[in-house]
């Protein structure tokens, strides 16, 4: 055994043994959000230059992750930082209870059933480890994958047992800032100024998109650099640090630099969300037309144009990009989905898509042949692309069978619901009351992710998802709890004396029930 390795497997467990037995529980929550968010996830550091893997096929990333989780899961149950009473969910859990039992029976399912499917002569050849799968088998895959959605479903058992204070939501918001200050360091100083050469080829695509040390994908480079955006906003706006507002270009250059069209459509949903909620009603209509003309100026440009604007903003942005061949193929990934759900209707199970689309599942829906999509189809088919279904949604329905409509469906009604309970009053009007710019900052985060998600992104980051299902979830809870007559902030721009929402709530925490 190297010294690096003894080094590492002897962190792991002073990490378990500290967190998981003697840090303050919230500690050892935030911890495994810190694991997530700043630890590479592909395994590469500058400590490890290359892709590091103690056990075969696992990254060194699913190692920390179990050990996170593992330390969270102890902290809960040692029962430790818990009252005479027991913190409870209450009334309002119930639909939170009811999607995390209907998600959990649904993977157990669908990765059971998926087991079977390795003796039918459909898919005989997807089970090997290839170049195009990391080298992996499909058993790997699906370890990993697993490994990602329990640990994520361990912190939010621990996030609703010990985080239960607007304070402690606040800090999720200072990590997010810190990773957004992270990436932006790190695209200046690997990227554009050329220095640590030797780790450039980890931060930076061979197409010249950002991908970050951490983030391993400039999808995610993205998604941290957009939760940084909005978390900037929610304290230049709540508590008045106007400074930060410098930093929300900064991480902007970050998701330029990181190009993806349905990361750019992602931005601008969340973004027009974000000011749509703050202005009067009247300005609403002006500002909806103003987007249609933008939007039809973009569409109208000609890919020149649009590559230059983007040159000037620090995006590499590609011509074929602009082609909309790469957009339509989606029709054709879309079909060959829906044929591997058709055929394993309980799912084929976690992290294995990509692989099934290549298989030789049956061939039984029509494609049209508009533009290249048939063609796309027939290079899904016959193996000479590996991809998976370029759509979050149904790439989760894939996963797990027909049964995963139940919890996607529950999921997408509960934060419709919490969104409407917390935001919105009569009428369809914004709810200024306590809390609103950290309701407000969370759901453009979701937005984002949520629009994102539509046109890309083939294996969802559900730890994400969890993360801000968790606050939007915690943030309605204190806003419950708080006093009926908590004040309603000042306007944009104004300071009342005495009448922040910060006297009465920056100490409220969510009760304790018996």
């Amino acid at each position: 055994m190297s010294v690096a390795v003894f080094v590492f497997l002897s962190f792991l467990a002073v990490y378990v043994i500290y967190f998981g037995l003697i840090a303050r529980p919230e500690h050892t929550v935030y911890a495994y959000l810190l694991v997530w968010i700043l630890f590479p996830h592909q395994g590469q550091s500058l400590l490890f230059i290359g892709d590091v893997r103690l056990i075969p096929g696992l990254p060194l990333f699913t190692l920390v992750e179990s050990a996170a989780a593992a330390a969270v899961l102890l902290t809960i149950l040692g029962k430790r930082g818990q009252n005479e009473t027991e913190p409870g969910l209450g009334r309002e859990g119930n639909p939170l209870r009811l999607l995390v039992l209907a998600f959990i029976l649904t993977l157990v399912i669908a990765n059971v059933s998926a087991i079977a499917l390795s003796s039918t002569e459909n898919y005989p050849a997807v089970f090997t480890g290839s170049i195009e799968f990391g080298g992996r088998t499909i058993e790997q895959d699906r370890i990993v994958s697993l490994a990602s959605i329990v640990g994520a479903l361990i912190w939010l058992l621990g996030a609703v047992k010990y985080v239960r204070s607007r304070r402690q939501i606040e800090i999720i918001f200072l990590m997010l800032l810190a990773v957004g200050l992270q990436l932006a360091a790190e695209l200046f100083i690997v990227k554009n100024l050329g220095m640590l050469p030797q780790v450039r080829t980890w931060s930076v695509a061979t197409e010249g998109r950002f991908t970050g040390l951490i983030a391993g994908s400039h999808y995610r480079a993205a998604a941290f650099a957009a939760g940084a955006i909005y978390a900037s906003l929610y304290f230049v706006f709540e508590r008045r640090i106007v400074w930060l507002l410098a930093l929300v270009p900064l991480f902007a250059i970050v998701i330029f630099q990181a190009y993806e069209r349905s990361v750019l459509f992602g931005l601008a949903a969340s973004a027009a969300f974000f000011v749509w909620m703050l202005i009067p009603g009247y300005l609403r209509p002006i500002v909806l037309a103003v987007a249609l003309l933008l939007a039809w100026g973009v569409w109208a440009t000609s890919p020149e144009t649009v590559q230059d604007v983007g040159a000037s903003l620090g995006g590499e942005v590609r011509s074929y990009q602009l082609d909309q061949d790469t957009l339509n193929s989606r029709l054709g990934i879309a079909i060959r989905s829906i044929e591997v759900l058709l055929s394993a209707p309980l799912g084929v199970g976690a992290g294995t898509v990509r692989r099934y689309m290549s298989s030789t599942a049956p061939s039984v829906l029509p494609v049209p042949d508009y533009s290249n999509s048939a063609w796309y189809y027939q290079m899904l088919v016959s193996g000479g692309r590996v991809t998976g279904s370029h759509n979050a949604y149904l790439e989760f329905l894939v996963e797990n069978g027909f049964l995963g409509i139940v919890p996607l469906a529950l999921f997408i009604g509960m934060l419709f619901r919490l969104f409407g309970a917390s935001l919105l009053m009569g009428g369809g009007r914004p709810h200024r009351g306590g809390l609103f710019y950290a309701q407000l900052s969370t759901y453009s985060m979701l937005l984002f992710l949520g629009a994102h998600y539509v046109f890309n992104h083939n294996t969802p980051d559900y730890f994400i998802w969890t993360m801000l299902l968790f606050t939007a979830f915690a943030l309605r809870r204190l806003q419950m709890a708080a006093p009926a007559t908590s004040p309603t902030p000042a306007p944009i721009g104004e300071h009342r004396p005495g009448c922040s929402q910060n006297d009465r709530l920056d100490d409220a925490s969510i009760p304790v029930t018996r």
